[in-house]
């Protein structure tokens, strides 16, 4: 499951990151719209930013179900950070 997990956040941030090279074909642009759409071009790889953020409220709350401190810690740091 890790591995599955960690290949595909890598496999996002890869195609974060070739965004301006390949951002005209229209291809490109189908497959990975949730990645940049809502960001100017010069900020395309905050699509992966939020991927990690929403990665780690996520795993929190699996990891760790019956600790409700350790979870609001964690989501009350994201408040705050964002």
């Amino acid at each position: 499951m890790l591995v599955y997990v960690i290949g595909l956040f890598s496999f996002f941030a890869y195609a974060s990151i070739i965004a301006p090279w390949h951002f005209a074909k229209p291809s490109y642009r189908t497959r990975f719209r949730f990645l940049v759409f809502r960001f100017r071009p010069d900020v395309y790889w905050w699509g992966v930013v939020l991927l990690a953020r929403n990665a780690l409220l996520a795993t929190v709350t699996v990891m760790e179900p019956g600790k409700s401190q350790i979870q609001a810690s964690v989501h009350r740091m994201d408040t705050c950070t964002l």
